[in-house]
């Protein structure tokens, strides 16, 4: 049972978690939390029940430092090795934005914050942009029905941009290249290492890329209707692979974009330590070992703060090469 997590909602404190997961990544938007919480007296669940209840706003706190803060998704009444249990998972401030469709709109001669600004309106959720000399989108349009994750993502892809939640609910809208040092060392024989991967993926390795502008749908609907001005390069691999990609405006620098994000093998890294290091998303660790060819620093992509009686407290670091 750990301590050192608590869980804040309707004026209630919960903690002494037997199991614990809180996760983040990147290009998920939203955060997540599931707790469970079985070793304790059955007086003391059933006054958390009274509290913690679906829907309810909350926050975690790690330490004694905020940490999450969000809604309660799903609270589970049940037994674990018989004994009664709490299981309480809940999504950060945006969880609600990623779960919803958007009606449909077009934006022209604007920036992605301001774009961002307007999708998230309806949604009460701050935006902190770190963006210096955002371009200008000609247009951007959001399909009708379209899911606001995927509308979000589309606009994060146009501008180069990633966008994650904070401790405060908060969106950080910034760029992988503007990441910060962060005060953590992971040596191999050094640093309580439980468990590490390093994978050379080479999905991303394309041989050609093909930009096709879109226009608005004919009568006809045919293709050649539908698809407006094209542009390619060809790229420096041994694959034959080739990767087409529909865009509202054709120009080379969306190009040049497009073929930056396609490279020989990428390296994706999962590191777990012993203990919880609250390390910010999109920050650089540094990290040795010559086994998995690492040396120097990688960007946090992703970060677990997990715990049950097995691990203990374990950090669980999804990183990847600072020039991705």
């Amino acid at each position: 049972m750990t301590d050192r997590i608590v869980l804040k909602t309707d004026g209630f404190e919960l903690s002494g978690f037997d199991i614990v997961s809180v996760k983040n990544r990147i290009d998920w938007l939203a955060g997540y939390f599931d707790l469970t919480a079985t070793n304790k007296a059955l007086s003391a669940l059933n006054k958390a029940k009274a509290h913690v209840k679906c829907g309810a706003d909350c926050t975690l706190s790690v330490d004694g430092k905020k940490a999450f803060t969000g809604y309660i998704d799903k609270v589970v009444k049940g037994y674990l090795n018989g004994l009664p249990c709490l299981r309480v998972v809940g999504s950060s401030l945006v969880g609600d934005a990623v779960e919803s469709d958007l009606t449909g709109k077009t934006y022209k001669n604007q920036t992605a914050p301001q774009i961002l600004n307007d999708i998230l309106s309806g949604f009460n959720i701050g935006l902190n942009s770190r963006l210096i000399g955002c371009e200008t989108l000609d247009v951007f349009t959001v399909n009708p029905a379209e899911k606001c994750l995927s509308a979000i993502a589309r606009l994060l892809d146009r501008t180069n941009a990633v966008l994650f939640s904070t401790a405060d609910g908060t969106l950080c809208l910034t760029r992988r290249e503007d990441a910060e040092p962060a005060n953590v060392q992971i040596i191999t024989g050094q640093s309580d290492v439980v468990a590490a991967s390093c994978i050379d993926d080479g999905a991303t390795d394309f041989a050609k890329i093909v930009l096709i502008g879109q226009n608005g749908l004919a009568d006809e609907h045919d293709i050649a209707s539908i698809c407006g001005a094209s542009m390619e390069t060809v790229l420096p691999s041994e694959r034959r692979k080739q990767k087409v990609v529909y865009a509202d405006n054709v120009s080379q620098s969306r190009l040049d974009k497009e073929a930056a994000k396609c490279r020989k093998a990428q390296k994706k890294i999962t590191l777990s330590v012993k203990g919880w290091q609250t390390v910010g998303l999109n920050s650089v660790v540094a990290v040795s070992d010559d086994w998995l060819d690492l040396n120097g620093g990688y960007r946090v992509a992703g970060l677990c703060l997990s715990f049950d009686e097995k691990g203990g407290h374990r950090t669980t670091f999804e990183l990847e090469a600072t020039d991705v």
